[in-house]
């Protein structure tokens, strides 16, 4: 399944595909139930004796780094090579159960959630996850069967909860003084808007 195919039809689907229930949530009911969910993190973590967001993770790859390392590597010839096991961070932007889309700084790249692999836990967790959220993930570098890069996914982090659901789950952030006035949103969905931003600074840079 391509990334672009992928991407387009998760956005409709967090719209058309949604369990009934959600369909009728309000925004303040979908920031409460984020709210329950931290409670619950933190509340199991002081029960384990464990810090509820780990601080000792370390990124080691980013997303275009990755897409532009393999471009010219199929998937026969990735699965034919000694494995590629890479550290990467980002934003929960789509997530699929067996398939998630992270974005970082520099882009997107999806992870592969091996259900036979992974603990009962790890996968407890990522189910709960919300769009929105920043994960830590490491694996090895694969490629699906449609072309999309993909980390197989070893090892798995939730760093930082996202308490507000993401833009584009209420039609997007269409207003155009709401973009001005609330930026850091229009640089998490707007791809174009990162941009633009990244050629003025370095423009600016430049200067």
């Amino acid at each position: 399944m391509s990334l672009h195919f992928l991407l387009n039809r998760g956005r409709m689907t967090q719209q058309n595909a949604q369990s009934t229930s959600e369909q009728t949530l309000s925004e303040n009911d979908l920031i409460a139930q984020r709210h329950a969910k931290l409670k619950q993190i933190q509340e199991t973590a002081k029960q384990t004796g464990k810090s509820p967001w780990p601080n000792t993770f370390k990124r080691e790859h980013y997303a275009a780094d990755l897409q532009e390392q393999f471009k010219d590597q199929d998937k026969a010839q990735i699965e034919g090579a000694e494995k590629v096991y890479v550290k990467v961070a980002g934003r929960v932007m789509l997530n699929r159960g067996s398939f998630m889309v992270i974005q970082d700084m520099t882009g997107r790249i999806q992870l592969y959630v091996d259900r036979k692999g992974l603990p009962a836990d790890i996968l407890e967790t990522i189910k709960s996850l919300d769009l929105g959220d920043i994960i830590a993930a490491e694996g090895y570098i694969g490629r699906s069967g449609k072309g999309d890069l993909y980390v197989h996914l070893e090892g798995f982090e939730l760093l930082t909860k996202s308490l507000r659901p993401l833009p584009d789950k209420f039609h997007g952030l269409t207003d155009t003084e709401a973009k001005y006035r609330k930026r850091y949103l229009d640089l998490i969905v707007n791809e174009e808007t990162r941009k633009t931003f990244e050629i003025r600074a370095q423009v600016v840079a430049g200067i």
